[in-house]
């Protein structure tokens, strides 16, 4: 075994000792084992084998551009990274409904001047669901709208520039369960060269009206004009 491999064996295994001693002093006593402040930490780590990175298409050879996604949440900057993409977490972004909209806003108008790729990640509808926090989830999309798309929009359009804009969901999430759904999400792609005519809003209703895509990972080549 490598030497460094050894030494994250002893990590671990210190590690599940004393969370071993933890939970067995609790053991034939009348105390319940409630759930731990936010000051608490408990890792019990399980290393059965070593595995390898997973490996996503390069973004560039993909597209034919680069760029960077903008988001809080880590899984997303992982995946940026997978495909080629930078990440970025503004200041203020928290994945929350409390998120700094501003500076997701202005990162991605920044990454525009360099590159001709920019996803913006809002994590807060989500949450606020599993929150079951209906009125912030409200708001949360409310303010995606007022705060990212219509400002985004305006300032790209204010200088002139032709863009296409995707909008969608990653799934969806069901105030009546808290939970995700596997459910087909609407999306919304805008082109601003081309007056479509179409007031439809983007809703639920509304997208089932429009091209049903059974792939999402197409949706990508759209916007980029490859289908």
């Amino acid at each position: 075994m490598p030497q460094q491999s050894k030494r994250l064996a002893v990590i671990f295994s210190d590690a599940s000792r004393s969370a071993g001693r933890y939970f067995k002093s609790f053991a034939g006593s009348d105390t319940p084992i409630s759930p731990l402040n936010d000051s608490d930490a408990i890792i019990v780590p399980s290393l059965s084998r070593t595995g390898t990175a997973m490996q996503l298409p390069d973004f560039r050879e993909e597209y034919g551009c680069g760029g960077a996604v903008i988001s809080a949440v880590p899984l997303c900057h992982g995946i940026a990274a997978l495909t080629g993409l930078s990440f970025v977490c503004p200041e203020g972004a928290t994945g929350e409904k409390d998120t700094s909209y501003e500076n997701k806003l202005q990162a991605a108008l920044d990454i525009l001047e360099e590159h001709d790729f920019a996803a913006i990640h809002v994590e807060a509808p989500d949450e606020c669901t599993h929150n079951g926090d209906l009125p912030g989830k409200l708001q949360a999309i409310e303010w995606l709208d007022s705060r990212v798309v219509g400002p985004i929009t305006q300032a790209l359009a204010d200088e002139g520039t032709d863009f296409r804009l995707l909008i969608l969901s990653d799934h969806k999430t069901l105030t009546s369960t808290r939970g995700h759904d596997g459910d087909p999400v609407p999306y919304l792609i805008y082109d601003s060269r081309t007056d479509t005519h179409n007031d439809l809003p983007y809703t639920e209703e509304a997208g089932l009206k429009g091209p049903f895509m059974d792939n999402g990972v197409n949706l990508m080549a759209a916007l980029f004009e490859q289908d």
